[in-house]
């Protein structure tokens, strides 16, 4: 079984298999109680006892915005291997010949930006990352999230550079010319019993209509590898 948050249904069917229950069960129980009140952890143990029976995979979801059409036949690449990739991208992304030529400076010689100079040279921060829940691609701001479909951390930092050197901003221009996508792949479970507290909390606030909190979603991090093509299920353009 394949622990999956793509949608409230999933996720409950998730629990319901792991806890040897059914997903109305799990609804009954998340319409009646109160995290605020009682630890999520203390309530879920009452009610339903330990897993019964553990995930052997995780679907997680990788939030990018890339030139549309691109297939990730390669996989979904670490920093240090998509770098080239990305500043293609954001060269193509400008039209006028100035602006090119400007980023083509900016790659050779530096960008004055200090988040760009320390992720391309830690591997700490090469990713991939990716997140556990589906939905949390859609409420960055209110859980404090960057917002990746909007754009990717590296783009704005090469962006914020470029302003700085050249003295006006090429955000917009690149991001309207890059396509918002979320990447659904399979990955081996990392996250042990505290993926199930995650996932209850998600579908406590899905159920009742309140906002999603950092303890609603986790986070992956492929830690400087390459996720494979054939752990790929979907590439959904938005």
């Amino acid at each position: 079984m394949i622990l999956d948050c793509e949608s409230l249904d999933s996720a409950l069917g998730s629990l319901a298999w792991s806890y040897e229950a059914t997903s109305n069960e799990v609804v009954a129980f998340l319409k009646n109680v109160d995290p605020e009140t009682v630890p999520l952890p203390e309530l879920v143990r009452s009610e339903f006892g330990n897993q019964k029976r553990m995930w052997e995979s995780v679907y997680w979801f990788h939030l990018t915005r890339v030139p549309p059409g691109t297939d990730f036949d390669e996989g979904i690449l670490p920093l240090h291997l998509a770098l080239s990739k990305i500043w293609d991208a954001i060269i193509g992304a400008v039209r006028t010949p100035k602006a090119k030529r400007n980023l083509k400076r900016l790659r050779e010689e530096g960008v004055p930006n200090r988040l760009y100079k320390m992720k391309v040279v830690d591997p700490l921060h090469a990713g991939p990352y990716a997140m556990l829940v589906r939905e949390a691609a859609f409420h960055a701001a209110e859980m404090g999230n960057h917002d990746y479909l909007e754009v990717p951390e590296i783009i704005e930092d090469i962006c914020d550079g470029y302003e700085k050197r050249f003295g006006h901003s090429i955000l917009s221009e690149v991001t309207a010319a890059l396509q918002a996508c979320i990447v659904k792949f399979e990955a081996v479970d990392q996250g042990g019993p505290d993926l199930a507290l995650i996932v209850f909390n998600y579908c406590w606030c899905m159920i009742h209509d309140v906002e999603l909190s950092i303890y609603s979603n986790t986070c992956y991090d492929a830690r400087d590898t390459i996720i494979p093509r054939l752990a790929i299920r979907e590439v959904k353009f938005l």
